[in-house]
């Protein structure tokens, strides 16, 4: 066993390492290592506009690109001139990462570094103004950006009030390149997309607590049990466990947000960090990211342990609930001992609030006033032992038939218990109130389990859909294409509604919470109502109806909502799956009981069992072309069944064949 848990705790650390280190590259990778640049939305535009001018003063040292107001003085001019090549020179940075190349068109001169291949080129512009200063660009809708608001990069955090102007290049051409690995960390801030690092950072750490989960899942809860902090865990009471780990995942995923918030903004929160700030932080996002895919790993094994124990069983040990439980047991054991009934206890309350506040009037009468108080102690006192002695005997009696229900013998109680009779009469109808209440919280969980079970298979191609035309939706004007995708979005929206009604309808039958209205109906007239609302299905798949029966009319006792729903599925299972230009027959026969069969050729190859075709969520087209909730057949055949039906399906080669039977 030792040798065991040494082999389970080396391979819940070592994926726990792994998926931290994992992590941490993904991080990395996504944060420094972006696929492109868009200066509209980006802090870099300043930057790269001052860049422009930096090499327009290189190239060109003689021009002078503030252009003044006459009106303003020499001193004011200085200062602005001043503020205005501390600016450039705060940009020094960009030099080291950002790859440029000046060109005085004029006379040739060059300062040149483009060092950097095509393959890791991230971003790359290229500027040419000529002798009149008119602007020629590779990407036209920067235009702006480096003519009419070059004064924004160059004036910036300089108050001006308009007058102040800038003078375009001239005879100066530029190529500024960005590598797709980015190290500098103030010009990581300057063009790193945050909200995409962050939601990339979220999908890693959930996907990598769902992997932990699982790991824990198919590691023995034997063995579990007995390791750390498992073992110690397992005792403490579910809100306990909840409470702490919730606050761990939270403080440790907030922890790493505002880590990748002050990387990506050049504002790292610890200081320690500052020190040596890619190792150190490479090193704390490590150290979070293994706090919370251990607690991720505490979590599959809280549900491996629950699973195990059983959840009922679990819930009943480790509750408040039921430490409440035992604490009133405890001391009703006390107050059985002492014989103190529920009225007596009323009583006792009742005297004892009266006696409070008739001690609390006493305390305001001077000199007098404790004297008193113990005299009417005294009195108290043997007022309530002479009571208590009066109704010991009939209350013994009840206290006695009380343990015996405790101990689950639900036996009427007769014999007369004097002023306990109230209470006695409460007791005989606590068998009945209770196995009331029992049935009733089991359906309500029984149903509870299976929406949880069916919610989580079938939801997520709809919803990925309405995500995405809700994208296309915000990110178009044209009206003609909105309407699209509205529709659409419609579409999907009825589709998830008609998926969650029916999780509803078979949970309901699952649990026996299905309401049932039986009326006498023509179940002929019923199929033939079906077949005509489902010709339009029927009739795209070029599907002959080949229907016989043996009767024009037969009355029958069904819940008429229900069994329409039985033909509706059945028929539109068979427009959905049958083979083109097929026949489809449709019996129905009359005799000791009513049959209905329906069968038809499959036009794909059908290798599942009968058994497996009508579980919950399981369809026929596993590459799913066909929408559909795949709950078609288990309604169809919890709806017979619920209503004392029979529901058989067979599958023989291509034949696709299902039978019900209903009494006559």
């Amino acid at each position: 066993m030792m040798k065991k848990k040494l082999i389970v705790s080396f391979l819940i650390i070592a994926i726990l390492t792994v998926l931290s280190s994992l992590s941490v590259h993904v991080y990395k990778t996504v944060a420094y290592s972006g696929n492109s640049i868009d200066l509209t939305d980006s802090n870099l535009a300043f930057s790269l506009q001052q860049l422009v001018l930096y090499g327009d003063s290189r190239m060109h040292p003689e021009h002078s690109q503030l252009v003044f107001p006459d009106k303003m003085t020499e001193d004011k001019r200085n200062e602005i001139s001043q503020q205005y090549k501390d600016i450039l020179d705060s940009k020094s940075y960009l030099f080291d990462e950002v790859y440029y190349k000046f060109t005085n068109t004029q006379n040739g001169s060059v300062e040149d570094k483009l060092n950097i291949n095509k393959k890791n080129k991230r971003f790359h512009l290229e500027l040419t103004y000529d002798h009149n200063g008119t602007l020629h660009i590779n990407k036209s809708e920067y235009y702006d950006l480096f003519t009419n608001q070059l004064i924004d990069g160059a004036l910036e955090n300089i108050d001006n009030d308009g007058d102040i102007k800038i003078d375009n290049p001239k005879n100066l051409k530029v190529e500024i390149q960005i590598p797709k690995v980015i190290t500098d960390r103030k010009l990581l801030a300057q063009v790193s997309d945050l909200e995409a690092v962050l939601g990339f950072f979220s999908m890693t750490l959930f996907c990598g607590s769902i992997l932990i989960i699982i790991f824990m899942c198919f590691i023995p809860i034997e063995i579990l049990k007995e390791l750390n902090p498992y073992k110690t865990m397992k005792d403490w009471f579910f809100i306990v466990n909840a409470v702490i780990i919730s606050l761990a995942l939270g403080i440790a995923g907030s922890a790493m947000i505002a880590m990748i918030q002050g990387d990506l903004s050049n504002q790292v929160p610890l200081y320690f960090i500052k020190t040596n700030t890619q190792f150190n932080l490479n090193i704390a996002l490590f150290t979070l990211f293994m706090i919370f895919y251990l607690f991720a790993s505490i979590i599959g094994f809280g549900l491996k342990y629950i699973v195990s124990e059983g959840v009922l069983n679990y819930f009943s040990e480790h509750t408040f609930i039921h430490l409440f439980y035992k604490y009133v047991k405890e001391k009703n054991e006390q107050l059985s001992e002492m014989a103190i009934s529920e009225i007596e206890k009323k009583n006792l309350a009742l005297t004892c609030f009266v006696s409070i506040l008739f001690l609390s009037l006493l305390s305001f009468v001077p000199y007098i006033g404790i004297p008193l108080m113990v005299v009417y102690g005294v009195f108290l006192y043997l007022h309530l032992n002479n009571k208590l002695i009066d109704i010991k005997q009939h209350y013994q009696q009840l206290i006695d038939q009380t343990n015996r229900m405790i101990e689950g013998e639900f036996k009427e109680i007769t014999e007369d218990l004097g002023s306990f009779n109230d209470l006695r009469d409460s007791l005989n109808k606590v068998k009945d109130g209770f196995e009331k209440a029992v049935d009733k919280e089991v359906s309500a969980s029984k149903m509870k389990t299976e929406l949880i079970s069916n919610v989580s298979h079938d939801l997520k191609t709809p919803l990925t859909c309405i995500k995405n035309y809700v994208v296309l939706l915000q990110n178009t004007k044209d009206e003609q294409e909105r309407e699209a995708y509205l529709k659409e979005l419609n579409h999907y929206t009825n589709r998830m509604t008609q998926l969650i009604e029916d999780l509803f309808d078979v949970a309901r039958v699952n649990s026996g919470e299905m309401n049932i209205k039986k009326t006498e109906l023509d179940i002929v007239s019923l199929l033939n109502q079906a077949l005509i609302e489902s010709d339009e299905i029927l009739s795209s798949k070029k599907l002959q109806i080949i229907k016989n029966s043996n009767v024009d009319k037969q009355m029958v006792m069904l819940d008429g909502e229900k069994t329409y729903r039985v033909f509706e599925n059945l028929i539109n299972n068979i427009g959905k799956y049958a083979l083109d230009n097929t026949r489809v027959y449709i019996d129905l026969n009359v005799d000791e009981d009513i049959t209905i069969s329906f069968k038809n050729i499959s036009k794909e190859e059908m290798n599942f069992t009968s058994e497996e075709i009508v579980e919950r969520f399981k369809r026929g087209d596993k590459s799913r072309h066909q929408s559909g909730s795949g709950l078609g057949l288990a309604i169809a055949k919890s709806f017979t069944e619920v209503q004392e039906g029979k529901f058989d399906l067979t599958i023989d080669g291509d034949m696709f064949k299902v039978v019900l039977h209903f009494k006559k």
